[in-house]
């Protein structure tokens, strides 16, 4: 008995030492997986940030951990119980590396994904990355039950297995601040326990393009998620979560990526819209049901992407004009947004930093700008949606663009010579409007450059006949002459 008081007593003077080296595990391991919205040095920069990491101790960083220092560190007895547990519980046999495991080697820093510090010949396990090794079955109990694990794991990686569940008592594990579930098959739950960690970081939607039955799929978000004060990420893409959002979400003051898109349904805003996430970067609503988009939209000054298309989109309501005011935007789309029927906002040609802009195949309807001359960045715009009248020659003004495509509008009049600026083209589409007119010589600048099904010109009534130096690929249309 004394000798296991005296194992947990130093487990419990070694916490800080565990934490400053997580550093080390987040910067430099070379097992460690990519983290889809932020990068390892990011998270350790919000560990510090929370108070978990010292920065005083930073040289830890350079402080020549390695794994043959790791080796010489025997792991406690409830921490090889909670492994084998798993290794036992998730098929550990037909893992793709089980390196290690399922013997009783002491030493398990040097079973495969496991991450630890030694300390006086002593090691606790920091960090678990299992992701994508055919895990299969439910994450046990005994995990969470670990003293050791409870006072020193922060990050759990399992992303890309079959996953069927999480434990319910995973809220022991109070430092844990990484958790990434992602990319597994089945129904996975969340549990209520979950806000009682320390999370920065969770990841638990499929992450694909694939339909939601084939990846994780959620009925609630537990309301124990708003408890979660430090979280950065909430990334719940390709779910199936339905009713409205527990709206202490929105009140989780330090998060910066929210990601709802992919397979979600019946997302209703509070009351107080975006006024408790005001350092959002980024807000994914893909394929989401969304009944409003609250009118306080342009109170998130630091983001950076929103995108809010696909079926079945925006239900109800207008783009909210407060748009204008996200000044960091430089991703936006609104595309396939068949409910949208509101006006586009003037103030959307604002947006001065937008690098990417998709507005297409919706019913909105909207105005060109007078001028694109503070719009230089933007390399890529779909305006597909209900613009009206005549191509201006303000367009010749983007000169950065790659991507332009204004298919299926009601435009008509002919094509402006100044597009002929655009020399850097490699997508060009203007097919199915009433535009007439000579294709002009000035084309000659990008039309060669643009290749294949990336140029579309067809169902227009161009003057005939068609210039020689129109690609045919371009599949450009003409009816009567000149004038």
């Amino acid at each position: 008995m004394s000798s296991m008081n005296a194992t947990h007593g130093l487990v419990r003077f070694s916490v800080r030492l565990v934490l400053l080296v997580t550093v080390v595990v987040l910067l430099s391991a070379k097992k460690c997986s990519s983290l889809k919205w932020a990068s390892k040095e990011v998270v350790a920069g919000w560990l510090y940030e929370d108070g978990v990491l010292d920065r005083d101790s930073v040289d830890l960083r350079n402080a020549g951990v390695s794994r043959s220092d790791v080796r010489d560190g025997n792991c406690s007895m409830d921490t090889i119980v909670a492994l084998q547990s798993l290794f036992n519980a998730t098929n550990g046999a037909r893992w793709v590396n089980n390196t290690g495991w399922g013997m009783s080697d002491a030493m398990c820093c040097s079973w495969y994904g496991v991450q630890c510090h030694v300390h006086s010949h002593h090691a606790v396990v920091t960090d678990l990355e299992l992701s994508n090794n055919n895990l299969n079955g439910s994450v046990p109990d005994e995990l969470a039950q670990s003293i050791s694990l409870q006072q020193a794991l922060i990050s759990l990686h399992m992303a890309g297995n079959r996953i069927k569940r999480l434990p319910e008592n995973i809220g022991l594990l109070t430092q844990l601040a990484v958790l990434d579930v992602s990319e597994n098959s089945g129904s996975l739950n969340l549990p209520a326990s979950l806000g009682n960690t320390s999370l920065v970081y969770l990841h638990v939607g499929n992450g694909t393009e694939h339909p939601p039955y084939e990846g994780v799929e959620l009925i609630q978000v537990p309301v124990s998620l708003s408890s979660l004060k430090k979280l950065r990420v909430l990334d719940l893409n390709h779910n199936s979560l339905d009713g409205m959002l527990d709206p202490g979400i929105f009140q989780l003051h330090h998060l910066q990526v929210l990601d709802l898109g992919l397979g979600n349904v019946g997302i209703v805003f509070p009351a107080t819209g975006f006024s408790g996430v005001r350092k959002l970067q980024r807000l994914n609503l893909d394929y989401t049901l969304v009944y409003e988009l609250p009118e306080n939209l342009g109170v998130l000054q630091d983001l950076q992407s929103l995108s809010v298309q696909a079926m079945p989109g925006v239900y109800g309501g207008n783009i909210p004009d407060s748009i204008g005011q996200l000044s960091s935007l430089t991703y936006l789309s609104f595309a396939q947004n068949y409910n949208l029927k509101g006006p586009v906002p003037a103030a959307i040609w604002n947006l001065t930093n937008l690098e990417y802009m998709d507005i297409s195949y919706n019913m909105a309807k909207g105005t060109w700008p007078d001028t694109f001359e503070h719009h230089q960045k933007l390399a890529y715009l779909e305006m597909g949606a209900m613009f009206y009248g005549n191509l201006p020659d303000i367009l010749g003004q983007l000169t950065g663009l790659v991507h332009f495509g204004i298919r299926t509008n009601q435009l008509s009049g002919p094509l402006p010579v100044s597009l002929g600026n655009l020399t850097k083209l490699t997508f060009f589409n203007v097919a199915g409007n009433g535009l007439n007119g000579t294709i002009p010589e000035s084309y000659q600048s990008f039309l060669p450059n643009v290749k294949g099904y990336n140029c579309q010109m067809d169902s227009n009534n161009f003057a005939c006949p068609i210039p020689k130096f129109v690609p045919a690929n371009c599949d450009a249309t003409c009816s009567g002459v000149d004038v």
